[in-house]
């Protein structure tokens, strides 16, 4: 038998011999494909990774595996710069409701009320703008308690659907006529403004209300609006409701500059109602005031109540205490906005808008302007900064040619190139103010320069200096 058959033994160390080598052979080749495999997964895993963090991130950071920053390898492919933006803020002064444009907002056809037509002129003006505001100095507090013009104003609520179908997207409504109809006036108010989706600032119904931030979001960055009145014209709130209208107090309202930065906002506005009557030129607890609110954290004072236009400025034109520190600058960019500033940037300050519409007399009182205020957002980073003002000169048009009350806000611009066509809306009286209201708005603002009409309803062209 030996030398002619295997024994059982050999044969079953051979068939274990082939075994170990194809299983040998097999984890081999399993090694091979589970490194090809990982190699190939890595690719597009490392990819998406990258772009959800430059998403979070920037478009230079990444992460370790323990979620830590780490330097991008030289070399390697980052994710495209975003361009920079631009937003254009727009901004009015006091939209009042005197006897004489109550009247002529009936409509004897319908019975009802409607001033759409007096903001046609401008509307399309106000609806090229990322955010609109204007200082709404009449209640809207219903009929049953009387539609009534000066001194004790109550205008017809569909005024407030007539702002937001204007282009308007937010109001202040902290003034001296706020309370002319008290406090439940007040509140009725406010309940006509969020009908017509009209944000508002200024006035609150709850303390709850009082503590919240009046912000909208505008291409990303986070704006919000304050606003304060110096007095209600001796009106006081029932007890208890001391929250219902904000003050000038500069404790209280740099309060509240910090708590919008807190709650997110990147741009902070402020409406204050302030200054004297009828005057050309800020006072001095103006100046004063502005500094304090520039320095504590607000980036753009709108002013109201002189009825009449005041110059409007950069605030680093005669100092620059209104720029951040450094370090304060720095404590924002990593996320800490508590007690810090926004950041070194040139602020802006109109110290009043004059009348937006109204049916006061006299050339100054029926002459304003629409100012424009261009943000630069940074691609980069979302961080807006000033980029520039200017202003569109506006005028109200009064009576029509036959005499008969017809108030409408004119770009003057516009309203000049109207009168020269046979057959124009315009009483003589208006049609002679219209170059005198133009050089008085050009006047009152020795800083800025005029926007054409044509300018702000496309999309490049430059303002025009004066």
């Amino acid at each position: 038998m030996n030398g002619q058959q295997p024994s059982d033994q050999v044969k079953r160390e051979r068939s274990l011999e082939k075994a170990w080598r194809r299983a040998y052979i097999r984890n081999g080749l399993y090694c091979v494909i589970a490194v090809l495999i990982l190699a190939l997964s890595a690719v597009p895993m490392g990819g998406c990774l990258s772009r959800v963090i430059h998403a979070e991130s920037g478009p230079t950071a990444s992460m370790d595996p323990a979620g830590e920053p780490m330097a991008v390898p030289a070399g390697a492919e980052e994710a495209p710069a975003q361009p920079d933006e631009t937003i254009t803020l727009l901004a009015v002064g006091d939209i009042m409701m005197h006897d004489t444009m109550l009247n002529a907002g009936w409509q004897a056809s319908s019975k009802t009320y409607d001033y759409a037509y007096m903001f046609e002129k401008v509307s399309p003006i106000l609806h090229q703008g990322d955010l609109v505001i204007g200082n709404l100095e009449v209640p809207l507090a219903g009929s049953d308690t009387k539609y009534t013009g000066y001194p004790m104003f109550n205008a017809p609520e569909i005024l407030a659907q007539n702002l937001k179908d204007a282009g308007f997207d937010m109001v202040g409504t902290a003034n001296n006529h706020c309370l002319d109809r008290r406090y439940s006036g007040l509140v009725k108010t406010l309940d006509h403004l969020d009908a017509a989706g009209l944000l508002h600032a200024g006035t609150f119904r709850t303390a709850e209300e009082r503590s919240q931030v009046t912000s909208m979001a505008v291409k990303g960055v986070n704006i919000a609006l304050i606003s304060a009145t110096y007095g209600t014209n001796g009106l006081i709130l029932p007890e208890g409701k001391a929250y219902a209208v904000s003050d000038l107090d500069p404790g209280r309202l740099l309060e509240d500059v910090q708590a919008a930065r807190k709650a997110g906002a990147q741009y902070v506005i402020m409406m204050l109602h302030w200054g004297q009557e009828y005057q050309p030129l800020p006072n001095e607890s103006q100046k004063a005031l502005a500094a304090t609110l520039l320095s504590g954290g607000a980036d753009l004072i709108l002013g109201s109540h002189p009825h009449v236009l005041q110059p409007g400025e950069p605030a680093g034109m005669s100092a620059n205490a209104f720029a951040a520190e450094p370090a304060a600058a720095a404590g924002h960019a990593e996320g800490n906005t508590e007690d810090k500033p926004h950041a070194s940037q040139t602020k802006f300050v109109m110290y009043s808008l004059g009348n937006f519409i109204s049916g006061q007399k006299g050339l100054e009182r029926l002459s304003s302007l629409i100012l424009k205020v261009t943000l630069r957002v940074d691609g980069k980073t979302g961080a807006p900064s000033f980029e520039g003002a200017s202003f569109i000169p506006l005028y109200t048009q009064k009576k029509d040619r036959n005499g008969k009350f017809h108030f409408v806000v004119w770009p003057i611009e516009t309203a000049m190139d109207e009168i020269m066509k046979p057959g124009h809306s315009f009483s003589a009286e208006d049609a002679l103010a219209l170059k005198k209201a133009w050089d008085h708005v050009l006047a009152s603002q020795p800083s800025m320069s005029f926007e054409p009409v044509s300018a702000i309803l496309s999309e490049d062209s430059p303002s025009q200096s004066q």
